[in-house]
């Protein structure tokens, strides 16, 4: 064929304006609410600018804006945009139109991430047996829609609710867990809290039982006779959890009101009393010391001091009796004071238990005192004898008979 023949073949050509059918890769996996590109086609089987349009997004023509109309020519590249469903697991569609022939891209968000991140409540530590123990708060995160939690060990407040045992959870929501601690000392109790499928767990322990007694004392006790028995006060020791070892030294103790000993064990909540023989002098002091757990309180008792003061005494007096006669009081017993005082007498002697009469010495107490003096030569005259011993003095006193003036009548031959 000539060339003006295939010249005219071309120029006599006809316009085709329907392309091929043509389509765009589908997008899934999507993040909501977010811009979305597609991949870049180009149309073929054109030989002539053709109009466009789309629905449900826009696009671009070789680079150009993002729109919803217009025209393309052979060779042009065609990229399609839309906003992906605002849920997860939905679809949009976007309707591409080009010379009658159209096809569809379809974006998908993904679904809902249903499973938080790892979480955690801690551990609590030295806590008392069987006390109510509330975690610290935490706000669980990577998931994004609300899910089912449920708790075993213990109860779960969310977003600062009542504490529970089951409920759901939104993103953004707090977690507080509660549990009671271990009745034993050195005891371990948990929850586990699970949400979508992850769990977390809190944790406490018990504190190590105190085998330590609180400081504790007894009151000193003075004025006590020498070498009897003496009781403290009755205490209670605090501040421990256990039973723990005792012992008493100088005395003995009663624990719980049992018996006097010197050893054993006392456990919380038990009494103490004390007992010592008092020192068997006057102004003497004993200390008992108890020990209990390593912590030791003293009793001390005292004696009192010495008492030299008797108590008051008087003699008898005597009247009517003769001039310059001897005369000797009724026994009287010297009491209330202790061991042996001095004694003296003036104007007259005394006979101490019976014994010898003298002018001085020493009286026991509970020893009986006579004392012996001279009457007056004259008549109706009294005279004294005075007793003294520890400061205390009692005088005996003696009066004569007044003067017989009336003589004796004789009636007779």
């Amino acid at each position: 064929m000539s060339l003006f023949h295939k010249l005219l073949f071309l120029s006599t050509k006809a316009i085709d304006t329907i392309p091929d059918s043509f389509s765009f890769s589908n997008s899934s996996g999507v993040n909501p609410n977010s811009v979305v590109t597609s991949n870049t086609i180009t149309p073929t089987g054109f030989n002539a600018a053709v109009s466009w349009s789309i629905s449900g997004g826009t696009a671009s023509i070789s680079g150009g804006s993002y729109t919803t109309s217009g025209t393309i020519s052979p060779g042009q590249t065609v990229t399609l945009r839309v906003t992906s469903s605002a849920g997860f697991g939905g679809s949009v569609n976007a309707t591409f139109i080009l010379g009658g022939v159209s096809t569809t891209w379809t974006v998908t968000t993904r679904n809902a991430d249903t499973y938080p991140d790892n979480f955690s409540f801690g551990q609590q530590f030295n806590i008392n047996p069987s006390t109510v123990v509330t975690s610290n708060t935490i706000t669980p995160t990577g998931y994004e829609v609300p899910i089912a939690w449920s708790i075993t060990g213990g109860t779960a407040s969310v977003g600062g609710g009542s504490y529970t045992t089951s409920g759901t959870i939104s993103p953004g929501q707090t977690v507080a867990v509660r549990v009671t601690s271990s009745g034993s000392f050195n005891g371990t109790a948990s929850a586990t809290f699970t949400a979508g499928g992850n769990s977390g767990t809190f944790e406490v322990t018990t504190r190590a039982p105190d085998s330590t007694p609180n400081a504790f004392s007894f009151v000193t006790v003075g004025s006590n006779n020498p070498s009897t028995l003496v009781y403290s006060n009755t205490i209670t020791l605090s501040g421990f959890d256990t039973g723990v070892n005792w012992s008493c030294s100088g005395g003995t103790a009663s624990v719980g009101g049992g018996s006097y000993t010197t050893s054993g064990i006392i456990s919380p909540g038990q009494t103490v009393t004390l007992r010592v023989t008092s020192n068997a002098s006057y102004s003497g002091s004993v200390t008992a010391t108890f020990t209990a757990g390593g912590v030791s309180g003293t009793f001390t008792a005292n004696t009192r001091a010495i008492d030299t003061t008797p108590n008051a005494f008087s003699f008898a007096s005597k009247s009517g009796v003769e001039p310059s006669s001897s005369h000797e009081s009724s026994p009287v017993t010297i009491t209330g004071f202790d061991g042996a005082i001095s004694w003296s007498t003036s104007d007259g002697t005394a006979s101490i238990n019976g014994g010898a009469h003298t002018t001085s010495g020493t009286i026991t107490a509970g020893q009986t005192v006579a004392v012996r003096l001279s009457a007056s030569s004259a008549f109706s005259t009294s005279k004294s004898a005075t007793f003294t011993a520890g400061g205390v003095s009692g005088t005996f006193t003696v009066t004569t008979r007044a003067v017989d003036t009336t003589p004796n009548i004789k009636i007779g031959r």
